[in-house]
């Protein structure tokens, strides 16, 4: 009887609850409730003021805000917000908020949404200092902002509020005079501590972007790890250089072992790992609020101490992701153990990261968090997925904390720019087994970024239109990861393109179907580009352009429009390969400070396309002519020099194309002239012609081929010259011409060849020209005024360049002047700009410089017929290591589609290695012949 009254009690209960009113906060566009602030935090400040704002939009109406000691006006219904005594006696219990979650609790009397509100409000930041705070509009990325994650919440839940995209545009509020409450009571928290998505710096970046994110919750708690060896290079690179690595003999206090500058250290010394515990005992020390110090080698770490100690701890049978993981988690440990001594709440930061990602073959301290990078557009691969989630339930095997760095598809700065990519199914696979193995957050770097120069400051929000989709259902996965997907997502193309709805979800969903298949723009055929044209065109024509649906659809269109266009030319004129065409001799030493400074260079491909090589094994292509023949230069990487096939001595040997070789043909692109020539490694020649469609050459034939090369520690490299006279045409009047390259790399087995190629060929044989590509020769002329900054305007500065302070007379390359960019006093970076030049669309061009002294960059920016910025859909700059001399740097690019003018930006980066950076002999050669 009593289990029977038990349950009709709690069922009258639920009938009851089910049946209660609504509580109104607004009625008939007319106020019934107030907002009272709780606490002090500048974030509970914020969940107030959101909170009024968006309930305006959607009624008319302004809820007051009141202080936590306001009396409430009679009659009005108070909103509580943020954890107090008040709130906790209402039933918010502390202990049961989970990280950056919220109580929330509705009655006829009174409304509690509270949370823990404690922002890092502080940019003194052991990483990027710079990123992190917003203190013009009170936005902060990392610490717990409960209170206003539950605002955003509970109007996503209860008014429908949706928050797209940046910006008013991206923003569904509906519309109503009333917005009510149900009864009711519980508690939610995100999935994950940590909720980064790392796209532009705070401090400088768009109020509507930084509203976006806190209404999209992200942030979460500070893990940050990066990068951190310069902190032993800067306090004891002149006073214990036996700390750093032994590197051929020498120590490395700057970039002998790693990509970036500030040294590498011995990972065995047992004094430099104490010293490295000091630096991080003295940062807890002065900075008590932080709970994490990385201890992480600088980028690029391609070498190790030679030390006897340093060599027992490597480990290649844990394959190039892990063949120093046991070395460098040694040195990490060891930091981490000496540290716990002092501080045992705090935490060593490691990166599993590149060569070092795989898990070591040892026991983790528990003091330890180790972030786990990856690309996470390359889970598409089974491969690279197995790989990230054998390591994520690796390092959580060792008990310890693990957290994630992944790097969403930059398709926002160049070379993706403007590409239409979606994979939403990855993002939530992937993000589920993250949550399903503990870990606790993932940092995301996904730095929007709108151009070169002055303009890479992240200050705005990329390009919004073709980036939203990803980021949105990104941030709703770390939040919930067990979200219906296909609900969300017809949910928002019925919300968001209105009439366009079945249009753009055909759109978005070719766009993950092409980015699965392949996931490079290699990917996109003329009748690809033709379909995404088609679907957007479709729904501009249902979607009025007054409408915000239509703003939406144009704004997706206006961003991939670059884009489309340049595919489009490069499709409809054809795969090329440029050369500079100069009237000097070319020499057969290749030298950059030669005429070899112009040539175009080239990194050959696999067969299919696909650029997945080893960078061991990767091969350089360098082109230049004359009107006496052809000139190549190819550099061929190879990590075992001693397997190298080289046996044949004689001309027109048989078994060359056995051997580790190049073989390149020259044809007329009526094919009435066609030649091949196979080059081996160990300097044998082997050329022939063909007849129009005959595979089979007449090896009976020998041209005038020219052949120099040298075998060193990991390549080999062929300088070969092709006069025109083997093609029975004279340099005056060159016929148009088709040419391909193969390189061939045994590993030591006669059977067996890996081929990488210019142009990718699916074809049986290597002689398919139908898969050749066409040779442009374009003019060696310098379009750079003044490049060598010898003419000298009356004000003092090089003529032709805009800029201030930068013409310097401290050891020039030649002559008498040249440029020192240096920090400034009130900005970080220095950067001048040339004159405006005119250039071709799709014509290749060749920049090249001297330069010395600190990192630097170089852009390229071109311009359309409107001034309009045109983006170069290949490389967003050119980057430029510190050097104590002067070094000749070549880079080479191709005109974007629309452009007819460019300019070239110089700017330093790193400010203190070489007191600036320092840069002459700017030369860049662009346009057809």
């Amino acid at each position: 009887m009593k289990k029977i009254s038990l349950f009709l009690a709690v069922a009258l209960f639920s009938l009851c609850s089910f049946a209660a009113e609504p509580v109104y906060l607004i009625s008939d566009g007319q106020a019934k409730a107030v907002i009272v602030v709780e606490s002090d935090s500048v974030s509970t400040k914020k969940a107030a003021e959101e909170l009024q704002d968006m309930l305006m939009q959607r009624t008319g109406a302004k809820l007051q805000i009141l202080a936590a000691s306001d009396a409430v006006p009679q009659g009005m219904l108070p909103v509580y917000l943020g954890l107090s005594q008040r709130t906790e006696e209402l039933g918010a219990k502390p202990e049961e908020i989970k990280y950056d979650g919220y109580f929330f609790k509705v009655t006829p009397e009174y409304i509690v949404i509270a949370g823990r509100d404690n922002p890092q409000t502080s940019d003194k930041y052991y990483g990027h200092h710079f990123i992190i705070c917003n203190y013009e509009h009170h936005y902060y990325e990392y610490g717990e902002k409960g209170t206003v994650n539950g605002v955003y919440k509970i109007l996503e839940k209860y008014a429908g509020n949706r928050h797209y995209m940046p910006g008013e545009l991206g923003d569904i509020v509906p519309k109503s005079p009333d917005f009510s409450l149900p009864a009711t009571q519980y508690y939610e928290a995100p999935a994950f501590r940590e909720r980064i998505n790392y796209a532009v710096w705070f401090r400088d970046a768009s109020e509507e972007f930084l509203r976006w994110q806190y209404r999209l919750c992200a942030g979460g708690e500070n893990n940050f790890i990066n990068h951190s060896y310069h902190y032993m290079f800067g306090r004891y690179k002149k006073t214990h250089p036996q700390y750093f690595a032994l590197i051929d003999g020498e120590r490395d206090l700057d970039n002998l072992s790693t990509a970036n500058h500030y040294g590498n250290l011995c990972m065995t010394n047992q004094e430099g790992i104490r010293a490295f515990a000091d630096i991080a005992m003295d940062f807890f020390e002065r900075n008590p609020d932080y709970t994490t110090f990385p201890i992480v080698p600088q980028d690029g770490l391609y070498k190790v101490c030679e030390c006897e100690n340093c060599q027992k701890l490597l480990s290649p049978h844990l394959g190039n992701n892990g063949k120093f993981s046991n070395l460098v988690f040694h040195h990490v440990s060891e930091i981490a153990k000496l540290v716990a001594e002092k501080y045992p709440d705090k935490k060593i930061g490691a990166l599993a990261y590149s060569t070092y990602r795989v898990a070591p073959e040892m026991d983790l301290p528990s003091n330890m968090l180790v972030r786990i990078c990856y690309t996470r557009q390359s889970l598409r691969k089974p491969q690279e997925r197995k790989e990230v989630e054998d390591a994520v339930i690796s390092y959580a095997s060792k008990n310890i904390p693990v957290c994630v760095w992944t790097y969403p598809l930059f398709n926002h700065i160049p070379p993706l720019r403007g590409i239409p990519i979606f994979y939403p199914g990855i993002l939530q696979q992937n993000i589920r087994f993250n949550r399903d193995h503990n870990v606790i957050g993932e940092f995301s770097e996904a730095g929007y970024r709108s151009g070169g120069g002055d303009q890479l400051i992240r200050s705005g929000h990329g390009l919004p239109g073709s980036t939203h989709l990803n980021d949105y259902v990104r941030c709703q996965l770390l939040w919930n990861p067990d979200l219906d997907l296909k609900a969300v997502l017809d949910e928002y193309y019925h919300l968001f393109y209105g009439p366009a709805a079945a249009e753009m979800k055909a759109f978005w969903e070719s766009s993950e179907e092409l980015f699965l298949k392949n996931g490079e723009t290699t990917m996109y055929t003329v009748q690809d580009l033709d379909l995404f044209t088609e679907q957007l065109d479709k729904a501009a024509s249902v979607a009025p352009a007054d409408t915000a649906y239509g703003k939406r659809v144009r704004l997706i269109q206006s961003e991939l429009a670059p884009f489309f266009e340049t595919m489009y030319l490069l499709r409809a004129k054809g795969k090329y390969m440029g050369a500079v065409m100069t009237d000097e001799e070319i020499p057969m030493e290749f030298a950059p400070n030669s005429i070899w400074r112009f040539a175009r260079k080239y990194t050959l491909t696999r067969k299919d396309g696909s650029s997945d090589i080893p960078k061991h094994s990767l091969t350089y292509l360098h082109v230049l002519a004359n009107r006496k023949g052809l000139a190549l230069h190819v550099e061929c990487l190879e990590p075992r020099m001693d397997r190298i096939r080289k046996t044949c001595v004689k001309r027109d040997d048989k078994n060359a194309w056995l051997e580790d070789c190049l073989e390149i043909f020259l044809c007329t692109k009526d094919r009435k002239e066609n030649r091949q020539y196979i080059i081996t490694a160990g300097g044998s020649i082997m050329d022939g012609t063909k007849g129009i469609d005959v595979n089979v050459s007449d090896w009976a034939w020998n041209g005038q081929v020219q052949l120099k090369q040298t075998l060193e520690k990991n390549k080999h490299t062929s300088t070969i010259f092709i006069p025109w006279n083997d093609l029975n045409c004279n340099g005056e009047e060159l016929p148009e011409m088709i040419f391909q390259i193969f390189r061939r790399q045994t590993h030591g087995d006669p059977k067996f060849g890996d081929y990488y190629v210019l142009f990718p060929s699916m074809g049986f044989h290597n002689y398919s020209p139908e898969y050749f590509g066409r040779m442009r020769f374009f003019s060696a002329v310098n379009q750079v005024y003044n490049g060598d900054f010898e003419k000298v305007s009356d004000n003092g500065q090089a003529d032709g360049w805009s800029g201030s302070d930068f013409l310097c007379t401290e050891t020039p390359l030649e002559g008498a002047n040249c440029v020192k960019l240096a920090r400034q006093p009130k900005a970080h970076y220095h950067s001048i700009g040339s004159r405006s030049f005119p250039v071709t669309e799709d014509c290749d061009y060749v920049l090249s410089l001297q330069h010395r002294g600190d990192a630097g960059y170089v852009y390229v920016q071109f311009f359309d017929a409107d001034g309009k910025n045109v983006p170069e859909p290949n490389v967003p700059f050119y980057w430029l290591g510190g050097s104590s001399d002067w070094k000749p740097h070549t880079f080479c690019g191709r005109v974007p589609a629309r452009a007819i003018s460019a300019y070239i930006i110089l700017r330093n980066f790193s400010p203190k290695a070489f007191g600036g950076a320092y840069f002459d002999k700017v030369e860049l050669v662009a346009g057809q012949e």
